[in-house]
Order: C-alpha cells, then structure tokens, then sequence
C-alpha cells in the first residue's frame, strides 16, 4: 500500500486488529501485512454507506448545530472562503486560502489587495457574508492565467493551490503512487 490512501489504510487494518494481536506466536498466526504483528485468524468489515457519510462532515456538523441541511456549494468549503475550485484559461485550480494569512497572500498574489482591504472580505466570517461578491471579484481573476502559472505562481507564494486533473493526469501525477500502478 503507497501513497496517502494506503498510509491510512495501514492505520485502519492496525486499529482493526488491534484487539486480536497476539503477544505470542501460535500456528495459527499470521503476520499481519503491516509488518511483523502476528494476529490471529482477523477479518475486518466496513459499509461503504457509513464511509461516505464522512465525507458529509461539515454538512453534517451544520446541520446538527442548526436544524438546516446546507445546500449545494459545489466544491466550495461551507465555513470558508475562498476555498474552492476556480476556473482558470486552460482548466481549473482548488484554492485554500481560508484562514486570513493565506486570504492576504492570496489577494496580492492575484494582485487584487483591494480585496483584502475591503470591508466584505476583511475577515472569513465578512468573506462568507458576502460569498457571491467575493467569487464574482475572483473569478475573472483566475480565468486571465493558466493553471501551470497560477499553481506555481500561488505555491511560490505560500498559498494552497493544487490543480485539478482528469482521471488520466490523476493516474500518471507522483502522488497518486497508487498500488495497482506495479501491477
């Protein structure tokens, strides 16, 4: 298992067999995959609905606080802002600039520190306010460089940026050091 998902898998499989490691080695035992744990006889089972359920976390957490399901925000982060996909000239790019450090890198880095400056986007909670404003006076801004340019234009900045890839660019990009990639 490489890459982000198979750490976390490793960590799920070690906390599900947890229980049943056994200190002393019996016929029986199996090395677990995760190094030399011995385990006994161990299977494990998880729903797929419960696991997609997690990705409703903030949805979720909003809900429960006000009694109102959240609608559609696209990609959009529901608590901050900006924190989304943009387009860009030639595909898209997810910005993270939600907390006020990366907001102030952000806006001059697109050279817009009139944003920063003004009173609906001073802070997040004015940012989330004022959401459609602050989209409409970022957009055309990304849409005037190239993903290449904006992700190394925003990352020299320190301002988090990763472009979005289709399937294929997903599947040739280093991160995605996926298992079935050796097989």
């Amino acid at each position: 298992m490489k890459g982000p998902g198979g750490r976390r898998s490793k960590l799920a499989h070690l906390l599900l067999i947890s229980p049943r490691v056994s200190s002393e080695r019996s016929e029986s035992s199996q090395l677990s995959p995760i190094g030399s744990v011995p385990v006994k006889d161990s299977a494990s089972e998880t729903s797929l609905f419960e696991a997609a359920i997690t990705h409703t976390f903030w949805q979720s957490a909003i809900c429960f606080a006000t009694g109102t399901s959240p609608g559609p925000l696209g990609s959009a982060h529901p608590l901050d802002a900006p924190y989304q996909a943009f387009e860009t000239a030639d595909g898209w790019v997810v910005i993270g600039a939600a907390n006020q450090a990366n907001w102030l890198r952000f806006a001059k880095t697109i050279d817009r520190p009139d944003l920063a400056a003004d009173p609906r986007f001073r802070n997040n909670v004015e940012r989330m306010r004022h959401f459609d404003e602050l989209i409409a006076a970022v957009t055309p801004e990304m849409r005037k460089r190239s993903t290449q340019q904006w992700v190394a234009t925003l990352d020299a900045a320190g301002v988090p940026v990763s472009p979005v890839l289709n399937v294929g660019e997903m599947h040739k990009d280093p991160p995605s050091d996926c298992a079935w990639h050796d097989r």
